[in-house]
């Protein structure tokens, strides 16, 4: 469920901002994390892959430092991992998502041209995986 929640980040990075590369350096890296993650890279590869367009003097892709806090910012803040799971509360979650949608430049364009009232609608689903706990494997 966590890492479905990082992958949804970058789904977000992937088809919202796409239209824009290159178009502001602060935003390649949202675009190198999309490169990251679609491509599994490690960190040494990326690392390559830089000091490669570097030295070819094509200053194309940020720092690894700078992706890495871009991939930070694609996680809600008080969330605690273990071994066998990711837990956060409903509450920092929605929080977290409303927060992303409204960074999204055509968004936050309309809510400065509207009335300035925005509503959220939530639905909340459970599709009954939990209660099948004693069929999962680690």
């Amino acid at each position: 469920m966590f890492k479905s929640r990082r992958i949804d980040c970058v789904y977000y990075a992937r088809n919202w901002n796409s239209f824009e590369f290159g178009k502001c350096y602060d935003k390649l890296e949202k675009q190198e994390l999309v490169l990251i993650v679609d491509n599994g890279l490690s960190t040494l590869q990326y690392q390559r892959i830089l000091e490669h367009a570097e030295n070819l003097n094509c200053k194309l892709y940020p720092s690894h430092h700078k992706v890495k806090e871009a991939k930070r910012l694609c996680c809600p803040h008080s969330i605690s991992v273990t071994e066998t799971s990711a837990e956060l509360t409903m509450q920092t979650f929605v929080d977290h998502i409303v927060s992303r949608i409204c960074h999204i430049e055509f968004v936050a364009e309309k809510l400065r041209l509207s009335t300035n009232t925005a509503f959220k609608v939530l639905k909340w689903e459970c599709d009954g995986s939990e209660q099948n706990r004693y069929k999962q494997v680690f």
